[in-house]
Order: C-alpha cells, then structure tokens, then sequence
C-alpha cells in the first residue's frame, strides 16, 4: 500500500527491502518474510532480503549509493516509526510514510479500492483463531474482525499484531500469488499459515 502511493506521487522505487527477523520481532513482520519476493513481483521491482541485525548498515550503504528516501507503512506504532527515522537521520535521508494515523476503515476501503489483495497468515489475539488463517481480506472478512473489535478491542487493521497478511494480489499488475502449499502452526490460540510452496501467475 505505501509502495503504491509513492509510485502515484511520482516517486521512483528502486527497490523493495525485506527486513527477516527473528521470531515474533516488535518491529518487523515474520510469517513468510522470506517469502515476500513474491509480492514484490507484482510491483515488478527488485526484492532485497536484510537480517534484522543488519538493516542499520544496509541503509547505510545505500545512502552512500545515492538513495535519498526511505518508506516505510508505519500507521500507529510510534515504536516502528521513529526506528526507522532515527536511521534515516543518521544516513541523511528522508523517512516517508503514507500510511501514518490513517483511520483504520478509510486505510481499508484505499487497499480495497485499490485492488490490493491479501490473506491473512497470522493471529495472536483474544476473538481470533485458525479459522482465519487463509482467509482473504475483503469485506466479509472485515465484518467478522469488526465483529471481534466489538468484543475484545482489538485493531481491525492489526495494528497492534493481532494478526498479519501477505499480498497475494494488485489489480493493477495483473498477476496473482499462488500458494500450491501451506501448513499451519498453532500453539493455543495463536498461529501462523506457513506458505511452502508459491508461484506467480
């Protein structure tokens, strides 16, 4: 989503980073991280896989290169934000983030109306369980997450990690992510769909 908002804005992506953590990092996604090359096909621009420990100096690098700008879809953790900010600031590069205290319903209606297509890989919060995983974002979905956020308060976007997604789909690529094979991993309430096998079409 914030990648397609800065293409619209004219800006030029020269490539998209991948940040592989470890288990259950506060700061990045770890479901299928080292699957993400495969959405990255559907904005036709390179993927770049970094470890955790290695992204200050990978920044670094890159500014030394020429690359003026980070973005990044922080929306509310201020956590994540000024993470990536204070890396910016010390490489001298700009920090750009279009999705920052978007309201969680209009940031829905953009990524649908957008043709952004995605499932849901992860849950971990009270209301959630391995009923979703797999589901499609969409607007059924949605009313079921909007279900649960009435009874336990949880993010409807999941903001606060109450369950993450992969894209699978953008309208405007034309291409799909095909899963050919998946398991999941669940320990009481929370768990992951690892993706095993996936292609392009």
């Amino acid at each position: 989503m914030a990648a397609t908002i800065a293409l619209e804005q004219g800006m030029e992506i020269e490539e998209l980073i991948t940040v592989l953590p470890v288990k259950d990092s506060y700061m990045y996604h770890y479901p299928n991280a080292s699957m993400a090359k495969y959405p990255a096909m559907l904005l036709n621009i390179p993927w770049v896989p970094v470890s955790e420990d290695r992204i200050a100096e990978y920044l670094a690098i890159k500014s030394m290169s020429g690359v003026e700008c980070v973005i990044s879809g922080a929306i509310e953790s201020e956590y994540q934000k000024t993470r990536i900010e204070r890396m910016c600031v010390e490489n001298g590069m700009l920090s750009f983030n279009p999705l920052w205290r978007k309201s969680h319903d209009l940031l829905l209606d953009d990524i649908f109306r957008r043709g952004i297509r995605a499932i849901i890989v992860s849950v971990s919060a009270e209301g959630l369980g391995e009923n979703f995983l797999g589901k499609e974002l969409q607007s059924i979905t949605l009313d079921e997450l909007r279900a649960v956020h009435r009874n336990t308060g949880i993010s409807i976007i999941g903001e606060g990690g109450e369950y993450e997604t992969f894209v699978t789909g953008w309208a405007e690529s034309g291409l799909s992510v095909i899963i050919l094979k998946s398991h999941t991993e669940m320990s009481g309430s929370a768990g992951y769909l690892s993706l095993d096998e996936v292609t392009v079409n």
